[in-house]
């Protein structure tokens, strides 16, 4: 497991979909998910939304798993009733729904995973209930026994991983079946703020350094790459980069979206 850790708005989306897109064009099996902030009341939300898109892609999903556990999977996607209307019914025992559902969802992923090595994105973590938590907890379980080819990617606000944050512990207990590693986003230095500037509008020569655009763009971001990315896009113009009416960089730049 993978988590990028930021403050808000440093850019752990941003970083976590390129990355996303780099391993689809690689290959790999995308599912992803993004929890929000009222979704701490909606079980498995995220999980829902990640399996949702792909089972809607997917033409024939009865090759992915037996009826009994599409069964099991209907709790959390009732149109597959709709797709599948003589699915038989899931079991009615409280105390095994929950344990089947898991294994439902466990039992996709990994036919998943023999196709394409699988890549789980599951943004704001911090805004995930403990229901959905539990279903992570067992997934990584069931990965770690089936040594299953699946990456689980995370991001997640930094102040929400205090030491003694139930998330912190939640992620701990998680990480007796799962490696995890922590990428951490600090906001850009003045430097790096030019360098992404630069990057953005294809600086033709090192020479164009002393452009005041970015030494701008850092005093009104605080370095923050997403903002920073957003604002410096806005700048642009057919003759070159501006703010305020006054040009902030040469007419040989580039517009980064050409």
């Amino acid at each position: 497991m993978v988590l990028v850790v930021g403050e808000a708005g440093i850019g752990k989306t941003r970083l976590a979909n390129e990355f996303a897109a780099w391993a689809r064009a690689q290959g790999a099996e995308v599912l992803s998910g993004q929890a929000f902030e009222m979704g701490g009341r909606l079980p498995y939300q995220p999980l829902v939304e990640a399996l949702r898109k792909r089972l809607e892609a997917e033409s024939t999903p009865e090759d992915l798993l037996d009826d009994l556990w599409l069964a099991e999977l209907s709790r959390l996607l009732p149109e597959l009733r709709v797709r599948y209307p003589d699915l038989p019914a899931p079991t009615e025992d409280e105390l095994a729904a929950k344990i089947r559902l898991f294994e439902a969802v466990a039992r996709l992923l990994d036919a998943l995973s023999t196709r394409a090595p699988l890549v789980s994105l599951l943004d704001d973590l911090q805004w995930m209930n403990g229901a959905s938590l539990d279903l992570v907890r067992y997934l990584g379980h069931s990965w770690k026994e089936h040594d299953s080819r699946v990456l689980l990617l995370g991001t997640v606000r930094s102040d929400q991983l205090e030491p003694r944050s139930q998330l912190a512990t939640e992620l701990s207990t998680l990480g007796r079946d799962l490696p995890v590693s922590q990428v951490p986003l600090q906001a850009l230095s003045q430097a790096e703020t030019l360098q992404l500037v630069q990057a953005i509008a294809g600086a033709p020569s090192a020479q164009e350094r002393e452009t005041p655009l970015g030494d701008f763009l850092f005093v009104q971001t605080g370095g923050s790459r997403c903002t920073c990315w957003r604002r410096s896009s806005c700048c642009a113009s057919e003759s070159g980069w501006y703010h305020g009416g006054a040009r902030m960089a040469p007419a040989g730049w580039s517009r980064p979206w050409t």
